[in-house]
């Protein structure tokens, strides 16, 4: 084992925790050029997914039937800091696909961005499930849900059609059998 990167998140000036940090970059090859801490070592891939629960998309027909775009992939591959123009993006694409933001299982925070923050208090506004950083990510799953003629219900339940078929893409593009599912900081599966 390499030794860990070690990252301090500071809170007004203050060390407020202490983060181990494991990492691998890895070649076009598939080499190692990189390696720090436990790279072998099996971990969630949460954030990391998005891409790959994003192909749902796809599997489920939803991206022709929807008409969407490369704003839509994107913001359903991302980790979005909850700014004006990803509020827009979003409700753009759940207008294409015919749900709302009520729809979203995914709860609500402040933007990651710090000025879409700073504007939501200066507004006076309380955020949305839009501006959860997994919301677009939540709306792929409920255009594949729509798309697939599933209920929109229970979508981030393992054996919901739009997970089971995550899940099924997932195992078949690792090369395993199985994977074990667990629960994400949104509410969604991830995977281990």
């Amino acid at each position: 084992m390499n030794k860990a990167i070690i990252s301090y998140l500071l809170r007004n000036e203050r060390v407020e925790s202490i983060h181990l940090t494991h990492a691998a970059l890895v070649g076009p090859e598939g080499e190692t050029v990189f390696a720090a801490g436990f790279t072998d070592a099996p971990l969630y891939v949460r954030s990391a997914a998005k891409p790959f629960q994003a192909a749902v998309l796809h599997l489920s027909g939803a991206v022709e039937k929807y008409s969407l775009g490369t704003e839509d992939l994107a913001v359903a591959c991302a980790s979005h800091g909850g700014e004006p123009r990803h509020i827009e993006v979003l409700r753009q694409f759940q207008d294409k696909v015919g749900v709302s933001v009520d729809d979203l299982a995914c709860g609500a925070h402040f933007p990651f961005n710090r000025q879409a923050e700073e504007q939501l208090l200066a507004d006076g506004t309380q955020p949305t499930q839009l501006h959860n950083n997994c919301s677009g990510k939540h709306t792929a799953f409920l255009a594949a849900a729509k798309a697939l003629g599933a209920p929109l219900e229970g979508y981030l339940e393992p054996d919901h059609p739009v997970q089971a078929a995550i899940l099924m893409e997932l195992k078949r593009l690792a090369g395993l059998d199985e994977i074990p599912v667990g629960v994400d900081g949104c509410s969604a599966p991830t995977y281990f």
